[in-house]
């Protein structure tokens, strides 16, 4: 089924790591230090509007902070966007599907907003979000991709929707000795794909995001 994607990429993605607002130069960058393991994103979909790239693992800068391996921490990362489309002459059930992976944990939440309407909300949380937290048993959260599908109405008269998707993430602490940036990475990668349009959106970006309900 054709869908339009949006994809966790360098540029598109903004970051904070204390109260908001976000900033237009925080911008999320490529995980340079990665864990061989961590799972990919991956999809044989059609992609006819967003992000044609494939997602890459993104943190607020390209390793972990060496002071912060043994302490944990919290990062939050947000993106806005618009897909415009010729105004809907019939209500509509559209859908997203949002899928995320991050090491170690994350909560999430997902606003749209349609030019005429009400907005809808959602949240989705996987794990412990204290960076204290120690994972005893596998699987580990940094093992699974984790993919909410949801579906929201757009009635007759919409010409656009915005999308506000934030996540904060959290990297658990690692004390065990020796423990450094490749012991302890840290890093997210989502995609959030919509169907069931009309007609094919125009995607225009929101920078920086600024989202109405932000995460704490």
């Amino acid at each position: 089924m054709p869908i339009a994607r949006l994809s966790g990429l360098p540029g598109n993605t903004f970051f904070r790591l204390g109260a908001p607002p976000y900033l237009a130069t925080n911008i999320a960058v490529p995980v340079g230090v990665q864990f061989p393991l961590w799972p990919e994103i991956e999809s044989q979909a059609i992609i006819v509007a967003g992000d044609l790239a494939a997602p890459q693992y993104l943190w607020y800068r390209s390793d972990v902070d060496p002071a912060l391996v043994t302490t944990g921490e919290t990062a939050f990362f947000a993106r806005e966007t618009t897909f415009s489309f010729t105004v809907l002459g019939v209500t509509v059930t559209a859908t997203m599907n949002l899928s995320i992976a991050a090491d170690n944990a994350f909560q999430s939440r997902v606003s749209i907003i349609p030019s005429l309407g009400l907005p809808v909300t959602f949240t989705f949380t996987d794990g412990n979000t204290s960076p204290l937290t120690n994972e005893v048993n596998p699987p580990f959260n940094w093992q699974n991709i984790y993919t909410f599908p949801v579906e929201f109405s757009l009635a007759a008269g919409v010409t656009s929707f915005t999308v506000e998707f934030e996540a904060k993430v959290v990297n658990y602490a690692q004390t065990l000795p020796g423990a450094n940036q490749q012991t302890n990475p840290a890093g997210f990668m989502y995609t959030m794909d919509f169907t069931n349009f009309v007609t094919t959106p125009t995607v225009t970006e929101v920078v920086p995001p600024s989202p109405t309900t932000p995460l704490v």
